[in-house]
């Protein structure tokens, strides 16, 4: 048949004809008892026609390019045996193309003509088990995984903190840290200079980690809203008008704040818990889903204020800080009375207004006594409960009020307006400006981690917009956003990487937009070593950081949408294994970091989901499902061939990345009993099928198990990191782990490479990088394959299993008796 006789228009019917060629050929090669020209003249020729026909009409599809390679394959000899193995092999490349396409009846149906019988085996077991996970509820399984599988090492809390915060929350860094810097766009500003209106509304999604954060958020809306309707009506001045924005000033920038302001935060309080108790709208534009709203609130009315030692702690703070020396104009009087009180003191008339007995003390010098006794510790600047922590002899409070007020407008300052002032004139154009465009604003304020709050807003599966609160619907809140800010969050959650595999999904695909992130340790001499360092800039180089800026104390990036990439543009198999490889390592093997506090800290939390979450990424932007499963079946193997090595100083380079070293076969067998079981798991959510070995291949959810083990004790050493994993040990010939654990792990020129420690690496441990640890139990629970929890539990096995800290490969606990010590809880589903 003709190429150009081929009456169709469509790709998929071209390729579906070529397709029901090819199978009538394989129907009839067992009865044929013509010429195997003849077969191929009058079915395979057709068939590779109308592949050539698909091509031709989707060249970006590679679907055709396997149907039509198969298909030559089969037309490649005129002799008849050669024709028949041909076709034998054809067999297999097409059921593994079938399966990486997840066409899994159309597997099932060319299985029987597979010649190598391991291979039938295997993808027999395989479809057996992908269909196995196919059976679930999509939606319900991702929930589950989000849920169930940590993104992170595990993290202890430190035992020295008291019960109520002992819960297990994830911390990123203490009380009082980092500035928040200006949102301010120069796009955005010069696109709002036109005539063209460019939307009719604006949604801002407002994340933090702790509640209090958004409790302040709420507070000062609240406020600012308040007083934005009071002062836009006309009519007679409303009692305390004329002071409100002082009011929210003393809350944004004072420690220690007048009675008065905190007889009006009180108040402010109690209607708003009123409202949220009653699911009375806060404001039309302000959303805050009802679990998020209790838990913010009950960490601002737990009011524990110990004014006189707060005040103490303060002031000792900020002398070991040494301050900035810069004083803004204008602000000189503030300053001096700040260093010397550890307060901001009102104008003369604010407290004449509202704090009569002030005025005199503070003509005689003698407010310490009197702010000691009346004053109190504003409840919504840091976490109380944190700071009041009696272990806490001095309180670290970085950030300097002169400082946080000169930012918020910049010069040039009024003379004779102190920082309370300037504050609340900023305040009163916030306020008032907040007002004018309430019908157009929503402000959604939510509690959570930042990478699990944008996966589940990605996949549509956040609770918080499950349902009505306040009057407001969420379900209509938008899923891609023109602008995100990342502040320096990154540093702690694994830098640039973490940033493009969250947040990248995120950005609106239908115009300009992009995502802007710090990043703080001096660790960085450029972006190129920055990216180099987060293993992510040798398959970033054909889509890369764009708009960036080095700044002394910060490096800022730009990231903008990943788009698809044309096919030439994709880095080519050797290099996508390479790249894999060195950001598995990442994970894995992070090189030894200091064992103490560091004042320029590198951190490598990542756990091994973070591999299939980047896998997930690659399919999206058109790397090849053969390709990606290829190398995935291959770490799954235990061994793969490679030029890339694990990272040998503590920040990587360019030049580290781009060395060429020599091939080595490199075994990640101790990592291999958890990747298996991420993958099994993670089956159902991967844009493609997978072709695993046969040996510890895929599993079905019912062959995977939730298991628990308790320590008697941790080593309390640096416990807020998440740096911590567990690690399983045949204790046969040697009952503890190595002290050069590192080491041990390793198969580079680097590594120990004796025959009998290989065989250990082999067989004898296990390394689970994705597990929760429960802190008042010192109990672990993960997932595992239960194939290898029982092989580790059979006859006379001498199994341990210790918790590991990876940043400097140490042993935190005693080991455990896998035996007696680990306890199967549920399987997965």
């Amino acid at each position: 048949m003709a190429l150009d006789n081929l009456e169709t228009s469509s790709a998929e019917e071209a390729r579906k004809h070529g397709n029901e060629l090819a199978v009538q050929a394989r129907e009839l090669r067992r009865s044929w008892i013509g010429s195997p020209q003849m077969l191929t003249d009058l079915f395979l020729l057709p068939a590779e026609a109308a592949y050539k026909k698909a091509v031709l009409l989707a060249p970006d599809d590679p679907t055709p390019f396997s149907n039509l390679s198969s298909d030559l394959i089969k037309i490649g000899d005129d002799d008849a045996a050669a024709a028949i193995t041909k076709m034998k092999t054809l067999y297999e490349r097409l059921v593994k193309s079938y399966l990486h396409e997840s066409r899994l009846d159309d597997a099932q149906k060319v299985v029987d003509e597979i010649s190598d019988e391991k291979l039938s085996e295997s993808v027999r077991n395989t479809l057996a088990t992908v269909e196995s996970w196919a059976s679930l509820d999509i939606e319900l399984h991702r929930k589950l995984v989000f849920d169930r599988l940590p993104r992170f090492q595990a993290h202890f809390q430190l035992h020295t903190l008291t019960s109520s915060r002992r819960d297990d929350v994830a911390e990123y860094y203490a009380f009082g840290h980092d500035y928040g810097e200006s949102l301010f766009d120069e796009g955005l500003e010069k696109e709002m200079t036109t005539k063209k209106r460019l939307f009719k509304n604006i949604h801002i999604t407002l994340l933090n980690l702790k509640p209090a954060a958004i409790a302040r958020t709420l507070i000062h809306f609240d406020l600012m809203t308040l007083f934005g309707l009071m002062k836009s009506l006309d009519g007679p001045a409303v009692a305390d008008l004329e002071d409100a924005p002082i009011l929210i000033a003393y809350l944004y920038v004072g420690h220690i704040i007048p009675t008065a302001v905190n007889e009006r935060l009180q108040t402010q309080i109690g209607r708003l818990i009123t409202s949220l108790e009653t699911d009375e709208s806060i404001a039309n534009s302000f959303f805050l889903p009802p679990f998020h709203s209790e838990r913010a609130v009950r960490r601002v009315i737990n009011d524990r204020n110990r004014r006189s030692r707060m005040r103490s702690m303060m002031a000792t703070g900020f002398v070991l800080g040494a301050m900035d020396e810069h004083i803004p104009k204008g602000f000189e009087t503030d300053r001096k009375t700040f260093d010397d009180l550890a307060v901001l003191l009102p104008s003369r008339e604010f407290a004449e207004r509202r704090d009569p007995p002030l005025v005199a003390l503070m003509q005689q010098c003698k407010e310490t006594e009197y702010i000691d006794a009346n004053w109190v510790t504003n409840p919504t600047l840091f976490d109380i409960d944190h700071a009041s922590d009696e272990d806490w002899k001095v309180l670290s409070i970085e950030a300097d009020p002169l400082e946080v007020a000169a930012k918020l407008l910049g010069p040039p300052f009024k003379a004779g307006q102190g920082v309370m002032e300037y504050t609340a004139s900023f305040f009163t154009v916030v306020s008032l400006s907040l007002v004018k465009i309430s019908d157009h604003l929503m402000v959604e304020a939510l509690v959570g981690e930042m990478t699990d709050v944008m996966d589940l807003i990605r996949w549509n599966c956040l609770d918080a917009r499950s349902q009505p609160s306040g009057g407001i619907d969420p379900s209509g809140f938008p899923r891609t956003y023109d602008r995100i800010h990342m502040s320096n969050i990154p540093d702690y959650i694994g830098g640039l990487f973490t940033a493009a595999m969250y947040g990248r999904p995120l950005l609106r695909p239908d115009r300009q937009s992009n995502l802007r992130l710090n990043n703080l340790p001096p660790m960085f001499e450029s972006h190129e070593h920055l990216q180099s360092h987060t293993s992510i800039s040798s398959l970033t180089r054909a889509s890369p950081v764009s708009h960036e800026h080095l700044q002394s104390h910060a490096s800022i990036s730009s990231l903008t949408r990943a788009s698809p990439v044309s096919h030439e543009h994709l880095q080519s198999e050797y290099l996508l294994t390479y790249g894999k490889k060195r950001i598995a390592d990442h994970f894995s093997l992070p090189y030894i970091a200091p064992a103490e506090w560091s004042d320029r800290p590198v951190y490598s939390p990542l756990n091994l989901t973070a591999l299939l979450r980047f896998i997930c990424q690659l399919s999206k932007v058109g790397y090849h499902a053969h390709w990606l499963s290829g190398v995935l079946s291959a770490l799954c193997a235990g061994t793969i061939t490679t030029t890339a090595r694990p990272p040998r100083q503590e920040v990587t380079s360019p030049a580290d990345v781009d060395a060429k070293c020599p091939a080595l076969e490199s075994t990640v067998a101790p990592w291999r009993a958890e990747l298996t079981t991420l993958v099994s798991i993670w089956s159902r959510l991967l844009p493609f099928g997978l072709v695993l070995p046969q040996q510890e291949g895929l599993v079905s959810p019912s062959d995977i198990a939730k298991l628990t083990v308790r320590f008697s004790s941790v080593r309390d050493q640096r416990l807020r990191m998440p740096h911590f994993v567990l690690l399983f040990w045949d204790s046969t010939d040697e009952d503890q782990p190595s002290s050069s654990m590192r080491r041990l792990l390793r198969d580079d020129e680097q590594g120990d490479k004796t025959s009998a420690l290989g065989k250990k690496k082999r067989e004898g441990v296990h390394v689970f990088t994705t597990m929760k640890y429960f802190t008042a139990t010192k109990i672990v629970s993960f997932w595992c394959r239960a194939d290898v929890m029982q092989r580790m539990m059979k006859g006379d096995s001498k199994w341990k299993v210790f918790i590991w800290r990876v940043d400097n490969w140490t042993q935190m606990s005693e080991g455990v008796d896998v035996k007696d010590g680990v306890t199967k809880t549920r399987v997965w589903i």
